[in-house]
């Protein structure tokens, strides 16, 4: 992950055609800052007790752990903010260290017109599993379209939301129920 950065509002995130000096005059920063903070608290809650509960429900093996991440970061140039949780396993091969992971992410990205919230399930496998090589694997996906920033709040708790109504993804990657 890159470094984190300083996210400056310009008048494109606050919603379309809003004049950025008018919505200020009506929105105190303080109140934009603590819904955002809000926003990934409780969306970091909502990702670790699904991921956790994936965890608990499937066999990744002795020795598996669940990692947490919360970054604020550059991809690729554009500020995001990062939420996920982590699986890992130790992989059946003959190097120690490799492990098998699943991601649960949560991605908000600044774009140059508002904002995009992704959620991803994503395994990483050390060996080949069945259909599946060595590498990473997309399980689920979502993307929003470009959004304001009210609409990102209310985007990400539903991107959330919809990981728990998920089928379950995991078992077809080598982690088979309990």
């Amino acid at each position: 992950m890159s470094g984190g950065v300083i996210l400056r509002p310009t008048r494109h995130l606050f919603g379309a055609g809003n004049d950025l000096e008018v919505w200020l005059s009506m929105v105190h920063p303080e109140q934009i800052v603590t819904s955002l903070l809000v926003m990934v608290t409780e969306c970091r809650r909502g990702i670790g007790g699904f991921a956790e509960s994936m965890w608990l429900s499937h066999d990744f093996g002795d020795g598996s752990s669940l990692t947490p991440g919360l970054e604020v970061e550059l991809p690729d140039g554009a500020p995001g903010v990062y939420v996920g949780f982590t699986v890992s396993r130790w992989a059946d091969s003959d190097l120690p260290g490799v492990s098998d992971d699943v991601d649960f992410e949560l991605m908000i990205e600044v774009a140059d017109a508002g904002f995009i919230v992704h959620s991803v399930i994503q395994a990483l496998l050390a060996m080949p599993f069945g259909e599946y090589a060595k590498g990473s694997h997309v399980l689920y996906r979502n993307r929003s379209g470009v959004l304001d920033f009210e609409a990102t709040l209310v985007e990400a708790r539903a991107h959330v939301a919809a990981l728990w109504d998920l089928d379950d993804v995991l078992p077809e990657v080598g982690f088979p129920r309990r």
